[in-house]
């Protein structure tokens, strides 16, 4: 668990030192505070059994803020990027 809040952390810092647009940073980190919100309140016993390939997904959302706040690329459709936290969310509501 502290790694993933670590990785939000970064991915917060990522997008604050952004030039997205102050809406689009709101979307994001909106959708970031509720990662970090669903971390801290999970079960002990969540927490105490891990999960493996959380670690790998909150890396890999990591390497998506950094592509989507790089100017140099196209920063794609931010919907999708929103709709991906959501994603990784919704199996932690459900436990």
């Amino acid at each position: 668990m502290i790694t993933q809040y670590l990785i939000l952390n970064e991915c917060l810092s990522e997008i604050k030192n952004s030039d997205l647009q102050p809406v689009e940073k709101l979307k994001i980190e909106v959708q970031l505070y509720g990662l970090k919100r669903q971390l801290l309140i999970q079960e002990e016993a969540d927490i105490l059994r891990g999960d493996p390939t959380s670690e790998a997904e909150f890396q890999d959302l990591k390497a998506k803020i950094k592509f989507f706040c790089n100017p140099g690329n196209d920063r794609g459709n931010l919907n999708d990027l929103v709709a991906h936290m959501l994603q990784m969310r919704q199996p932690r509501l459900e436990r």
